[in-house]
């Protein structure tokens, strides 16, 4: 961001003030690709996230065009695996999910997981505002095509790794 004589230097910002400071003639905003990702990590040491097929089936019916649009608010791409663009080794080449409901509920078929069974805890960093407006979208699109239920906890980012480093098997199924 740059007014006037003064540099002031803004490296991460709120999606939601990012349109009212382009628009503003005080500020003159340089827009640059980041290396920051956002991730969900699967708990695969317990049923029914050890499942390959029940996993695609959730990549499959993860929105991700909708996370972007509304979570990211239109400040982001698709990752290639778990590995932005702009970072070795991403490749174009390397094949993505995308969202396709059928596909998912072949895919959860194929698993043999009961979804009326599946009760997944999705945990988020409550101090990041796109993974508050991230784990809903999921939650929504998990429940609406495969059936499963999801809740979301909100929990400090420092809590949420120690959960998940203290006791891998039994912490957190979703991981933001």
């Amino acid at each position: 961001l740059l007014r006037g004589e003064e540099v002031d230097l803004a490296l991460r910002l709120p999606p939601s003030s990012y349109q009212s400071l382009v628009d503003s003639e005080d500020f003159t905003v340089f827009t640059e690709p980041t290396l920051f990702n956002y991730l969900g990590f699967l708990n695969v040491l317990r049923p029914p996230l050890d499942n390959v097929a029940f996993r695609q089936a959730l990549s499959y019916a993860t929105p991700y065009e909708q996370i972007i649009e509304v979570a990211a608010e239109g400040l982001g791409t698709q990752s290639r695996g778990a590995v932005p663009q702009g970072v070795f080794p991403f490749n174009e080449d390397v094949p993505q999910y995308t969202y396709d409901v059928e596909q998912a509920q072949a895919l959860l078929e194929e698993s043999g997981v009961d979804p009326s069974t599946v009760s997944l805890r999705l945990t988020y960093a409550a101090e990041n505002a796109i993974e508050e407006s991230m784990a809903p979208l999921l939650k929504d699109a998990w429940e609406e095509a495969l059936g499963i239920e999801v809740t979301i906890e909100a929990i400090l980012f420092g809590q949420q790794w120690e959960e998940a480093k203290a006791d891998p098997p039994n912490a957190q199924d979703v991981f933001l």
